[in-house]
């Protein structure tokens, strides 16, 4: 892996500089920052990540703050998916540091399909962040009746969209 240039910052929430492969030099603050202790799957010693907009709403950046070329576009499956739902056992709602579900947003991991086909979301492993604590956890579910490669259809977005994750 290459690690990203973060300089630490001497201040209280002064912004650091990271590199990315994708957006070039950015500025992070702390309160953009959430950590994933257990990463993601597929990316167990990424922990350290940056939540940013991107630009569409309902959708935003997870930017590793620990690697440069690794970043992951979120949706928020509530705006896509008017009919998907999601029961976040007691022991995760414990590692989130939280008992309120109104403190947990759930992002689904975009995979942007080529030419011929449209972007999906992995519904059945969304990522779990708890807003105030800024951490998070992917949460795989046993159950597969979302799967993980859900397309995204513009034309179901629900009128009332529901918040893009910002810590």
């Amino acid at each position: 892996m290459t690690p990203s240039v973060r300089n630490t910052p001497k201040a209280p929430n002064a912004p650091w500089k990271i590199q990315s492969r994708i957006f070039g030099l950015l500025e992070i603050t702390e309160d953009q920052q959430v950590t994933l202790p257990e990463g993601l799957v597929g990316f167990p010693a990424c922990h350290t990540f940056a939540l940013l907009p991107a630009g569409q709403p309902g959708f935003s950046w997870l930017q590793s703050l620990e690697e440069e070329t690794l970043a992951f576009l979120l949706v928020d499956p509530f705006v896509y998916f008017p009919e998907f739902s999601i029961d976040v056992p007691s022991p995760m709602l414990s590692k989130l540091e939280t008992t309120e579900a109104a403190h947990v947003s759930v992002q689904a991991v975009v995979t942007l399909g080529g030419a011929d086909s449209g972007a999906t979301a992995n519904l059945q492993g969304p990522v779990l962040l708890n807003v105030q604590k800024r951490c998070g956890y992917q949460y795989v579910s046993e159950h597969a009746e979302w799967g993980t490669r859900a397309p995204i259809v513009t034309d179901r977005v629900k009128a009332s969209s529901a918040s893009v994750a910002t810590l």
